[in-house]
């Protein structure tokens, strides 16, 4: 293995393991070497972005863009710093990128439905978190999210599907179930909301947010 990919990898491994700052000194290091490499500078954008550098995420990753600028992974996180910046309009251009290039890509769909739903736009959004699932059908986190997107519309039972669908795939996430719970009292089903209740505090004892909600329901 060539000595530049096995300290790329070794700083990849340093940022799964969490040790963010250890890799970003390793990538920095990669990249005052080798300021045309695509992956440390892609890598280095996604690690600011971890450690909550939202306006360092963005600069790298669009100078990693301009390195490559056909890699849809790369658009797509840097849509992520957009969003982190607050920049939505910028950031549904980038998913929007990702979804040309490799269009199956099915967290840049959801991130679109994301954006799409800060710029109030809610019928694209829709579309957006169906064609996300449509490609990612076992994804908990894309049902959770489109149920909290129809709760906070107002449009309860098609939040309890998805809830009910996400927890389908993984019945062990409190939040799941305490949201479930706000969903069953839009339709007064209040004996059901504690029950959902009671499961949420069950698995997560310290969650005072299900004990305020549970108070409310009783």
């Amino acid at each position: 293995m060539p000595v530049e990919q096995s300290g790329f990898e070794d700083a990849v491994s340093l940022q799964q393991s969490g040790h963010l700052l250890e890799a970003e000194r390793a990538l920095q290091s990669m990249l005052r070497a080798d300021p045309g490499h695509f992956a440390a500078a892609h890598s280095l954008g996604v690690i600011y972005l971890q450690r909550g550098k939202a306006e360092q995420s963005e600069s790298h990753l669009a100078f990693a863009l301009q390195i490559d600028p056909r890699s849809a992974t790369a658009h797509h996180d840097h849509g992520l710093a957009f969003r982190a910046l607050r920049r939505h309009a910028a950031a549904l251009e980038c998913f929007d990128r990702a979804i040309a290039l490799e269009p199956d890509h099915a967290e840049a769909h959801f991130n679109r439905a994301i954006a799409l739903n800060a710029l109030m736009r809610p019928e694209e959004a829709i579309a957006s978190f169906d064609a996300a699932i449509a490609l990612k059908t076992d994804c908990v986190a894309f049902h959770f999210h489109r149920g909290n997107f129809f709760l906070n519309k107002q449009r309860a039972e098609i939040a309890l599907a998805s809830y009910d669908e996400a927890l389908a795939h993984d019945p062990t996430r409190a939040v799941i179930h305490n949201n479930r719970a706000n969903a069953l009292r839009e339709f007064d089903r209040i004996e059901d909301a504690v029950a959902a209740y009671d499961r949420a505090i069950a698995l997560k004892p310290d969650f005072a947010v299900a004990f305020c909600n549970r108070a409310q329901a009783l």
